[in-house]
Formats: C-alpha cells, sequence, structure tokens
C-alpha cells in the first residue's frame, strides 16, 4: 500500500497548521512503503518452525529518496482484511520471539514482543537503524508456530482462512512520516495425525487379546475405533468384534476380545479425528496376533493299583485346559510281557465333549505281572494332542488263592478227656478243622449231640496232638474203647 505525503517547499511549518483548516497544496512528491507478510499458503495445524517473513520495501517516489523505518508491527491472524485488525482471532500462529534481516537489511536481528494479546499483534525491534534506499527491500525471516485452525474463517474460499496484516511507519531526510500497511492470507488445514499401535502378544486359543493406539497431532481429542479380524479375514472385510475407545492423553486402549479360533488375527485402529486433527488409520495386516492351540493337561487313575488274576478293571482319565474340546480319548492296556507299551491287548474309545473326567470300558486281567493303562486325547482344531506315558498306570496282578469248602467245626471241651462239636453235625474222618477251636465254657449238649473220646496216640489237630479215632453221631468214643449213644 502506497501513501502519499504533501511537501511545502517554504513555510512548511506554518502551512501545515494552516493545512489543518484550509485545503493542502497539490502534492509532487511522496513517501512511499510496501509491505508484505510472506505466510505459506496452506499450513496444517500443529506444524512447528514454520518459516515465515515480512518484506518491507522503499516505494517512494525518485525524489523522496532514501527513509529510514520507525516501528514495525505485524498481526499474524484476523478474521477480516482490515488494518488495524476488526475480527481479532488469536492464537492461531504463534511467533517466535527474535527474527533475522536479509536484504537492505541482513546482518540486522529483531527482538519479537506481543503488544496486544487480544489480537495476537507484535512487534518487530531492529538491533540497529534501518535506512532504506529507493526501491531497496528489507526482509525479516521469523518462525511461527500453528497452534489451532482459526475460529473465524476470512475468506469465503475453500478451507479456513486467516489474514496476516503488516504495519511499518518512516520518515524521510526532511522527517515527513510516512506509513505502509500490506496482507497476506493463508489457509489453514487439520493437523495430518499419526496414528502407532500396539496389540498384545498371542497365546493359546482362549486367550484374551487387546489393541492400543497412540494418536500424535495437534493435542488429538476423539476415540479411535478398534476391529478384530478373525485369521484367514486377510483383507480386514468383516470384523467379528469392535469397540470404541476415548483417548486418554493420546492414548486409546480397546476392549478385550477372547480369541475363539487357531491363527492370526488382525487388529485395526481408525483415529476419527477432531476439530484440529485429521483422521488417521493403521492399515491391515499392520497388527498382527497369532493364535495357537490350546495346550491341555490329561492325568489318570485305574480303579485299582493291585489286583487277582481275573480281576476286573477300568481307567479314568480327566482332561483339563482344553478349549471347548471335541475329539476322543483313547485308553490302552498293554500286558505284562510287553513293559514298553507297543501292542495293545484292549482298547476303549470315548467321545470328548468339553473339559472333565472321561471312563474306558472294563476288561479281565488273565495274567500274573504288571499290566500297563494308557490314555491318549485325539486333540482338534483347536487343541494339541496329549497322551500319558508308559509305566504312568500299571496295574500288579498276583495269584488268586486257594479257596478251602471242607466244614469249619468249633470244638470245645466238656470234661478233661472228652470233646462235643458245636453245632452237632455229621463229619467224615478226614475232616480238617478250619478256624479256631475254642476252649470257652462249654456248650450244653443237646439231645442229639456226638460224644468224642480222644486217643492219645495220633491226631488230625496238630494243635491237640490228638487223633480222632473215629466220628459218629451219636456214638461216643472214650479211652477205653466204644461206648452207647447217649440220650
Amino acid at each position: 500500500m502506497r501513501r502519499t505525503i504533501y511537501r511545502i517547499s517554504a513555510g512548511l511549518c506554518t502551512l501545515a497548521l494552516v493545512g489543518l483548516l484550509m485545503p493542502i497544496p497539490k502534492a509532487y512528491a511522496g513517501i512511499g512503503i510496501g509491505v508484505a507478510p510472506d505466510f505459506p499458503a496452506t499450513v496444517s495445524a500443529g506444524s512447528t518452525n514454520v518459516p515465515a517473513g515480512l518484506d518491507i520495501t522503499n516505494t517512494s517516489t525518485p525524489d523522496i529518496g532514501p527513509i529510514t523505518l520507525d516501528t514495525i508491527f505485524l498481526t499474524p491472524q484476523c478474521g477480516d482484511s482490515s488494518v488495524p485488525c476488526t475480527s481479532p482471532d488469536p492464537g492461531v500462529f504463534s511467533v517466535h520471539t527474535s527474527g533475522t534481516g536479509s536484504g537492505a537489511c541482513s546482518g540486522i536481528t529483531f527482538t519479537i514482543t506481543t503488544v496486544d494479546p487480544a489480537t495476537g499483534r507484535v512487534s518487530l525491534t531492529p538491533s540497529s537503524v534501518i535506512t532504506l534506499a529507493l526501491g531497496a527491500t528489507c526482509r525479516i525471516n521469523f518462525l511461527i508456530d500453528v497452534l489451532k485452525l482459526p475460529t473465524v474463517d476470512a475468506s469465503a474460499a475453500a478451507g479456513i482462512q486467516t489474514v496476516q496484516s503488516g504495519e511499518v511507519t518512516s520518515h524521510d531526510s526532511l522527517g515527513l512520516p510516512g506509513t505502509g500497511t500490506g496482507t497476506d492470507t493463508v489457509t489453514v488445514i487439520q493437523a495430518q495425525s499419526t496414528i502407532v499401535t500396539t496389540p498384545s502378544a498371542g497365546g493359546p486359543v482362549g486367550s484374551t487379546i487387546s489393541d492400543s493406539a497412540t494418536v500424535t497431532g495437534l493435542n488429538p481429542t476423539g476415540t479411535v475405533t478398534f476391529a478384530l479380524f478373525a485369521p484367514g479375514d486377510v483383507s480386514c472385510a468383516n470384523p467379528v468384534a469392535i469397540s470404541h475407545n476415548a483417548l486418554v492423553g493420546g492414548v486409546a486402549l480397546s476392549d478385550f476380545f477372547t480369541a475363539t479360533q487357531v491363527g492370526t488375527y488382525n487388529f485395526t485402529a481408525v483415529y476419527g479425528g477432531d476439530a484440529n486433527n485429521l483422521p488417521a488409520v493403521s492399515g491391515c495386516g499392520a497388527e498382527t496376533v497369532v493364535i495357537g492351540p490350546a495346550s491341555p493337561t490329561l492325568s489318570t487313575i485305574t480303579s485299582v493299583g493291585t489286583a487277582t488274576v481275573g480281576a476286573v478293571v477300568f481307567d479314568t482319565a480327566i482332561l483339563s485346559g482344553a478349549f471347548n474340546p471335541t475329539g476322543t480319548i483313547t485308553f490302552l492296556l498293554f500286558a505284562p510281557s510287553d513293559p514298553t507299551c507297543t501292542s495293545p491287548i484292549f482298547t476303549s474309545s470315548v467321545p470328548v465333549a468339553g473339559n472333565g473326567s472321561y471312563t474306558s470300558g472294563t476288561t479281565t486281567l488273565s495274567q500274573i505281572g504288571t499290566y500297563n493303562f494308557l490314555a491318549v486325547y485325539s486333540g482338534d482344531s483347536k487343541n494339541a494332542s496329549i497322551s500319558t506315558n508308559c509305566g504312568e498306570e500299571p496295574i500288579t496282578v498276583s495269584e488268586r488263592p486257594v479257596s478251602h469248602t471242607r466244614p469249619c467245626i468249633a470244638v470245645k471241651f466238656y470234661s478233661p478227656r472228652r470233646l462235643y462239636l458245636n453245632p452237632p453235625t455229621i463229619v467224615s474222618k478226614d475232616a480238617i478243622f478250619i478256624g479256631g477251636i475254642n476252649f470257652n465254657t462249654p456248650v450244653a449238649p443237646s439231645s442229639k449231640h456226638v460224644k468224642m473220646a480222644l486217643n492219645n496216640s495220633k491226631g488230625l489237630l496238630g494243635a491237640l496232638n490228638q487223633q480222632f479215632v473215629a466220628f459218629q453221631l451219636g456214638i461216643s468214643i472214650g479211652s477205653g474203647g466204644l461206648s452207647s449213644p447217649t440220650t
């Protein structure tokens, strides 16, 4: 912008005062100052250390000659193009506190100070006097930070604009003042936010997995949408789970999800943006979580640990730590002659439907020695197979004891030389008395009892070292010989 200053060749002071009351004579010369803020045409909110400048040019008429700069002001942002600003919008830009000169003011430094917080207007004070020759340009270079998007749009053009205005005062060699102003317009766009994600570690099927996202930009707020894609969905087309989680301090944590399949899951994270930040997305395949099969445990217990030949036995297995298991548990029995468990003599399979206890069928043990049971879980698409080890389930089998069926007779003393059978019975002479001999109080004889006399010679009862000479119902055999039956 150029402003004309009138000069009077004579009586300058007097005419200048009179000029307040009467028309000023026609000017023949003037001071001109070109002012041009130089900001990038487009900047992103959140950008820092952005180069900017202010150009000041002596555009006076040839008769003016050099001019000396007096004051330099810059309003970095305004909601309109008026100078001074009538639609203030402070806080869009922050101008760094120092600048350097180039061109006609090369080597001069500038101190930049805020003089009007309401508009953000700053002054640029040079380290020495600046005199510009006719047509010379002084450029002041400085840095700006873009703090936010403008709240007042200074233009109807696409995007959000803000206006910068410069104001410079000067004087010529005669002391006549001059003023120049100029404006520039900048489009401020949302910050290009970035998102960095960290999914949880993998593990066996049934593990809980999650994702986290760190968003950078201009103080980002809002939410991150996390999506989980199952193994096989390599293009991330059909999420199996979604959660929307708020940013706190620039970080969002997803909900926890249970991995129900074996394979590679994919997370994606989408930041929706806010007033100052553009959206950001993590790509499909950038966040993988590998899930393997579960590793169940199998414990067993045999129905008996020791048995005799002919015993009927079975095995029980307890499956735990599996994830919704299916498949089968197969029980194997190995004979005493197969201590390394190579060829089972008995096999029993039962279907599996969940963790729990499963029992084999029964089998009969027919040999003396040590049998071994094994249990094998087949596994399925989500669970690894597992088996017990040979030797962990032994059953020791011994010979079956002989069972005697001869009669057991309790014998009681009735007199020093006589015995009575209790109860009265018919016995043969080769009867073996199994059980104890009771010497308690004798049982009174009944009308039908057996009276026995003992002979001091050989005896079938070793404990008495005596022999029953004869046994006959109703016949008494005394020490002197046979006697008649007793009634």
